[in-house]
């Protein structure tokens, strides 16, 4: 299949028109490392539609405008001083692993919508997770925390974090938060 790399360690590199999509089609693999500088993808970013894709971040700045999707069989890896921030959505369906940085999942305009969606796999183990609108950890999601900090909504604000078990009629699995020393 092909494959795609791309490697920022520095500069500014704005997406303003479309979609930034790692792992387009199946077979395809995509990788997006950031290192530092800033990464601004106005619209939506997919990582692993179709294909596979991997995106690490270390340092710098990510922004997404609307919604950040994390594919089955991809990841997500945020670490160190790296800032990742999401104007409407994050739907996790692969793996997202924070070992530190920041992670800040907005979504101030729809309180009754998931701003923050976990059926994959979230770790994690260090750094900052902000999510401002509703959290759900469904479908199977499973969320392990054995350090760092994870808060939902912000003073006034009434929002809540769902872990949703079998909801009958439709099948499926339900949802785990697993908090623990590491």
């Amino acid at each position: 299949g092909d494959a795609g790399i791309f490697v920022q360690t520095g500069g500014q590199h704005t997406i303003d028109d479309g979609d930034l999509v790692l792992g387009n089609s199946a077979g395809a693999t995509g990788s997006y490392t950031l290192g530092g500088g800033t990464l601004n993808a106005t619209r939506n970013e997919t990582i692993g539609n179709g294909g596979t894709g991997a995106f690490s971040q270390t340092a710098g700045s990510h922004s997404v405008g609307q919604t950040l999707t994390i594919g089955v069989g991809s990841s997500y890896t945020l670490s160190n001083s790296g800032i990742l921030t999401v104007g409407a959505q994050e739907e996790i369906n692969g793996t997202f692993t924070q070992n530190g940085g920041s992670n800040f999942a907005n979504n101030p305009n729809n309180l009754q919508q998931f701003g923050f969606n976990v059926s994959g796999t979230y770790h994690l183990s260090g750094g900052t997770l902000n999510s401002e609108s509703v959290e759900a950890i469904a479908d199977g999601g499973q969320f392990f925390q054995t350090a760092g900090t994870h808060t939902v909504g912000s003073a006034g604000e009434h929002v809540f974090l769902a872990i949703v078990g079998v909801n009958e009629g439709t099948g499926g699995t339900g949802g785990a938060y697993t908090l623990s020393s590491s």
